[in-house]
């Protein structure tokens, strides 16, 4: 269900310390916040992001230049001042039901909502996939990273098991969730800033079938890229390796030639200052002891399951 808030105030979330502020304009417009988004709503009095919600589409103006389309639910279009997302699905028509405007700096924004899309119910405005979609950009802007991978607190310290679908990033966590040795931040998207002079990674609300989320950080200590495998095996890597297999598991704004740049800046230090190995392993509790047995500084071992 979800937890709505009075038109006249205003909600807010704050992700890996990236805060949105939204307001409903106009009278009888509920706000709520879905599943996972719900634990990481907070009171945001100075937002980096501040956002309007308001009934009614606008006309797109003739000067927006179409950047991205992503074939499924949405389009990115430009103007001099304004980020333009648009959000369409068959079920309403070839009109969009959502479109956020956001200022080219990403301080703030309006959020227009087709009414006969969102009949009767409290509103998330930050319905996937514009929560994310605004999330990357903000970190793009020398905020921090985005990764595709399942990230976990073990003994104090941050370990981060990156992969595409498929790749176990789930599995994973669960093993160490039934072993008890760990709390997970999330199973399927991971957010890295660099502050106060070390990398800390962040749980998300954008998790994988587990649905594991928490919200809070810790610094993170290794980097594991999953492949699956008949026994446990580290492999070690050159560096322009781990950077590419890093950057393909990374979600970029690749109309943004700055925001990318960042981007990649911030994975070539991730290498530089992380262990980052490749680990082949099977879907068994004993890949844990592996882990603990071959921390830092291995290269190339094996245990046979």
């Amino acid at each position: 269900m979800l937890a709505s808030s009075q038109s006249d105030q205003p909600a807010g979330v704050n992700i890996a310390g990236v805060s949105i502020r939204v307001r409903a304009e106009d009278p009888g417009l509920r706000i709520g916040m879905d599943g996972t988004m719900s634990l990481f709503r907070s009171a945001v009095s100075n937002p980096d992001v501040d956002l309007s919600v308001s009934w009614g589409i606008p006309a797109l103006a003739p000067q927006a230049v179409a950047r991205f389309d992503s074939g499924a639910t949405w389009k990115l279009f430009t103007t001099d001042q304004q980020y333009i997302f648009q959000f369409q699905t068959p079920f309403f028509g070839k009109l969009p039901y959502k479109e956020a405007r956001v200022s080219a700096d990403l301080s703030r924004g309006q959020i227009y909502l087709r009414p006969d899309a969102f009949p009767g119910r409290p509103v998330d405005p930050f319905e996937y996939p514009l929560d994310e979609l605004l999330m990357v950009h903000l970190l793009a802007q020398g905020r921090g990273i985005e990764l595709h991978g399942c990230g976990l607190i073990a003994d104090g310290e941050g370990i981060l098991f990156l992969g595409h679908s498929g790749a176990g990033k789930s599995t994973m966590g669960q093993l160490w969730q039934q072993t008890g040795q760990a709390r997970i931040l999330s199973d399927d998207r991971i957010i890295v800033r660099q502050l106060e002079g070390q990398l800390w990674m962040y749980g998300t609300p954008w998790h994988g079938e587990r649905r594991y989320s928490l919200n809070e950080r810790v610094p993170l200590r290794q980097i594991y890229f999953l492949c699956h495998g008949a026994a446990h095996q580290l492999v070690h890597l050159p560096a322009a390796q781990r950077v590419a297999m890093l950057v393909a598991r990374s979600f970029l704004p690749f109309h943004s030639s700055a925001g990318v740049q960042f981007s990649l800046d911030l994975c070539q230090e991730l290498v530089r200052s992380i262990p980052c190995h490749e680990l082949y392993f099977c879907p068994e509790a004993s890949v844990i002891s592996f882990l603990k047995k071959h921390r830092l500084g291995a290269q190339t071992c094996s245990f046979a399951s």
